[in-house]
């Protein structure tokens, strides 16, 4: 499931006739052959997350706007199998990382343990510092792209067989886990996951025919959405003993250990990258760069690459020197920070309300085919020629939907950790559908940004323009989650206070804030062997029981900053709603870079 910012959301592109993916397009822009481009979200958004649908589009050259597909897959069933595999691969370690939180809730992974395993997921936000170096240095013999797909799956895999060695020892029940070396592990995943992701978009444009390129981008939203949701719901069920006990163990079989643990499942499936990645380098064949494209052996020197690698750098510092480029970069920086807190909290404080893990997976499960229905739905509606005014549409939509889940959320009693709430189904109907609703809102938005991007975008360098837009759009994700996320726990103050303080901040009138609590009646308990004293987790709660307190906040941090993103959401959108009708006007020539030699925009 993917609520909140979950750390690794899935990437989301769309292919563009002429585009090419990422620094793909130093060697064609050099050689006069059409650049390509690749892009990605949400959000979520990551976090989430994450991310992470894409859909096949084609930009067709008629004068009506509109996309069409035209692709006879028939043709490439075996090269689609091979990228829909390989995207799935992809997606494995994302689910792994986005279950962490939930399923270290327990031992203390609160708000601020998330915002800094959030940082896990930064490599898919920068990987465009080194894709030219994927796209310049290979091995022709090998294969241009196998000669980074194979070697960093392999090792992918190793990484994961590693992990799952020594993971389960680090993740102690109860005990705080170390979350620096937690992250630096999945940050190292997600490195070479994304490193993988730019080879495989290159290959994919060689892999398939003509015909069929924008079948890649269909390859992979499902088979990212497909391993993220195997690995994260598998993780979630397998790996939660409650679970296993009532719906897939025998009376007699139930036990307090679950089916799997974190670091088998990493075993599981380190051996299972090793295995397909040899499979793939042994009996899948790539073409020799010359041969695919008609041209002579290209140059393999040192100085060659070397060249390569500084042009496609310098591409990218003349786009983000346009001044309409700019000004586009401050909203894509700056939107997502009104949606930061309500989704990126939303999965731990429904388990602090005690809704159970279980109830999580399910939400998402249902929720995933409506986002993969809606994105293809949604692609039709920003066909037209003003993109941008179906995202402005969409903006206050998603904010109104977001408070009304932040109210319905907020409503619900804190509970000890361990015990699960009840609710009522409408209550759950009533979740469900605004979740829903704003996940489908994040992908209209989503859509109509890439449907812009790819309208403005110069097809000289598409492939450089679009990865700067796309890591610019993800950087607005993954610098709001955090910050909101610590605003969380700064508020909050969870911990054990003074039982008389919290009787009488009971009476308070403000919503949201016990005013009568301080900072001064919290109670200071030993944190010995490892335990977090935090009341978050069931041995901090019972700690502090004993100690004649009882675990209370000095605020409900997640609603008082919910309110705050929404709030600056609003204020966001009446000061650049002007600005985004500017740009939507703004012709062709002022996004598209100067001519080298004479100094002037090429016209439209």
């Amino acid at each position: 499931m993917r609520m909140g910012n979950q750390a690794p959301e899935p990437q989301r592109h769309r292919q563009r006739k002429g585009a090419r993916s990422g620094a793909a397009t130093a060697e064609a822009e050099r050689t006069g052959h059409s650049p390509a481009s690749r892009r990605p979200d949400d959000d979520d958004d990551a976090s989430t997350v994450a991310g992470k649908h894409e859909i096949a589009v084609v930009d067709a050259p008629g004068g009506d706007g509109s996309s069409h597909v035209e692709a006879a897959p028939m043709k490439d069933i075996p090269s689609l199998l091979l990228l829909l595999l390989l995207y799935t691969l992809q997606g494995v370690p994302m689910g792994l990382a986005s279950a962490i939180p939930i399923m270290l809730q327990s031992s203390g992974f609160g708000f601020g343990a998330k915002a800094l395993f959030s940082f896990a997921a930064w490599p898919y936000s920068l990987k465009v510092l080194w894709s030219p170096v994927v796209d310049a240095v290979y091995s022709d013999a090998f294969g241009r792209r196998k000669s980074w797909v194979v070697p960093v799956q392999i090792i992918t895999g190793l990484v994961m067989i590693a992990m799952g060695m020594i993971i389960d020892d680090e993740l102690v029940p109860g005990a705080a886990p170390n979350l620096w070396r937690l992250t630096a592990a999945f940050f190292a995943l997600y490195f070479l996951v994304a490193t993988q992701d730019i080879a495989v978009d290159g290959w994919a444009l060689t892999m398939l025919r003509p015909e069929n390129v924008g079948l890649a981008s269909v390859c992979n939203s499902v088979g990212q959405t497909a391993g993220y949701i195997i690995s994260y719901a598998l993780l979630l069920a397998l790996g939660d003993a409650e679970f296993c006990n009532s719906y897939l163990r025998v009376e007699s079989a139930r036990s307090d250990s679950p089916i799997v643990t974190l670091g088998s499942f990493m075993l599981f499936w380190g051996a299972v990258f090793v295995v397909i990645t040899a499979l793939v380098g042994i009996f899948k064949s790539e073409k020799a760069a010359a041969v695919q494209e008609g041209r002579p052996p290209p140059d393999h020197s040192f100085a060659a690459a070397g060249a390569a690698i500084r042009h496609s750098y310098h591409d990218a510092w003349r786009v983000l020197t346009l001044p309409s480029v700019l000004k586009l970069i401050v909203v894509l920086l700056t939107a997502r920070a009104a949606f930061a807190a309500i989704q990126g909290g939303m999965d731990l404080e429904l388990l602090q309300k005690g809704v159970p893990k279980q109830t999580l997976l399910v939400i998402g499960l249902v929720y995933t085919p409506f986002e993969i229905v809606f994105s293809l739905m949604a692609s039709k509606w920003t066909a037209g020629s003003r993109p941008l005014g179906v995202w402005t549409s969409a903006y206050p939509l998603r904010i109104a939907i977001g408070l009304g889940l932040l109210l319905v959320v907020s409503a619900l009693p804190d509970v000890q950790p361990g015990e699960h709430s009840e609710h009522p189904l409408w209550w759950y109907v009533v979740l469900v559908a605004l979740f829903v609703s704003m996940r489908l809102s994040a992908n209209v938005m989503f859509v109509a940004q890439m449907a812009f991007s790819n309208r403005i975008a110069d097809d000289r360098i598409g492939g450089t323009y679009m990865t700067i837009l796309n890591t610019v759009s993800n950087a607005g994700a993954m610098w709001s989650t955090p910050v909101a996320l610590m605003s969380i726990e700064f508020l909050e103050q969870s911990g054990c206070y003074s039982a008389d303080a919290v009787a009488k901040a009971g009476d308070s009138w403000l919503p949201f804030v016990n005013m009568g609590l301080t900072a001064s009646d919290r109670l200071q308990l030993p944190n010995s062997k490892g335990m977090a004293s935090s009341c978050i987790t069931q041995a901090g709660w019972e700690q502090c029981a004993a100690a004649g307190g009882q675990c209370s906040h000095l605020a409900d941090g997640y609603a008082l900053t919910g309110l705050a993103c929404t709030a600056i959401g609003l204020l966001w959108f009446a000061f650049f709603w002007g600005q985004l009708n500017h740009l939507q006007d703004l012709p062709k020539s002022a996004w598209l870079l100067a001519s080298e030699k004479g100094g002037k925009r090429d016209s439209e």
